[in-house]
């Protein structure tokens, strides 16, 4: 519980301005835009397509506002990669999960009365 609390005024005094922040470049910021934005498209959140423009502009407007130190943008670039390589880890552990078992790898639409109903 006394560890708990000592991080809770470690971030009190962060959000109250007592700890001083760099604030981060504006090519820190940038980087964190494009890997943010690259690792969404590989994702295929960008859905509608057309729509990908006024999604691009919240996603920055959001993060823009937060006024990011130079740590925090680096650890929302951690953040992103942790998010992508672990995706990645999950995927494949799944894979040779259903290849132990003899399962194969299932389509994204055989899901239940998915593919087998539609023949």
């Amino acid at each position: 519980m006394a560890h708990a609390r000592l991080q809770l005024n470690q971030f009190d005094q962060v959000a109250v301005g007592v700890v001083a922040a760099t604030g981060a470049d504006q090519a820190e910021v940038a980087g964190f835009y494009t890997h943010l934005e690259s690792e969404l498209e590989a994702a295929g959140f960008f859905f509608p397509p057309e729509k990908t423009p006024s999604m691009v502009r919240n996603l920055r407007s959001i993060f823009s506002r937060a006024r990011l130190s130079t740590q925090e943008a680096r650890t929302l670039r951690g953040v992103v990669t942790a998010l992508t390589k672990g995706r990645g880890r999950v995927l494949a552990r799944l894979a040779r999960e259903r290849a132990a078992k003899g399962e194969g790898i299932p389509s994204p639409l055989a899901g239940e009365g998915g593919a087998e109903a539609d023949g």
